[in-house]
């Protein structure tokens, strides 16, 4: 039998925390232009709004660079990363570092066929206009319209973010 830890008030942050990293989630490279240039960061907030038309939503951190840049531009692109792509989204997740593609991933970043900066060896990417937001606490919720697909057609397992760590599938149940 599981030990059943007491329930936790509103305010306990640690409780939040703990319960959130039960959750395993997919994790993408969220894409703009910053002067000019492309820039990605890592996040494993999104999903899949509707496919009829299709959107998704993604949720941003006010003082991230991304956030400014994507309400400037009012677009954003979503690529979706394989198993074999952690290290490009530790290098999306560092605190405080630069996030330029074109330097850290050269001529796998590709810029020329899409709208948003696509991560080469991505599974997917997504090219997004927003079609709507909601201000929450200290994130942004973006909703965008899907304006163009890319899918990289291979049979490579997606990484996933579970208990504090990248993952991959294990297989199917």
């Amino acid at each position: 039998m599981t030990d059943v830890k007491p329930a936790a008030t509103a305010g306990d942050d640690r409780a939040f925390r703990e319960a959130m990293r039960t959750l395993a989630g997919g994790v993408v490279i969220l894409t703009t232009w910053i002067e000019e240039r492309p820039w990605g960061m890592t996040i494993s907030a999104c999903c899949s709004v509707s496919a009829e038309p299709p959107r998704v939503l993604v949720s941003v951190g006010h003082l991230t660079c991304v956030h400014a840049a994507i309400k400037a531009g009012n677009r954003f692109g979503v690529n979706v990363l394989g198993s074999d792509q952690k290290h490009i989204a530790e290098f999306g997740a560092t605190p405080g570092q630069a996030k330029f593609l074109d330097t850290y991933l050269g001529e796998s970043c590709l810029t020329e066929d899409t709208a948003t900066p696509r991560v080469g060896d991505a599974l997917a990417h997504l090219d997004c206009v927003v079609a709507d937001q909601l201000e929450v606490s200290d994130h942004t919720l973006l909703v965008g319209d899907v304006e163009r697909v890319t899918v990289a057609g291979d049979d490579r397992e997606p990484l996933l973010y579970f208990d504090r760590s990248y993952r991959r599938v294990g297989g199917n149940l």
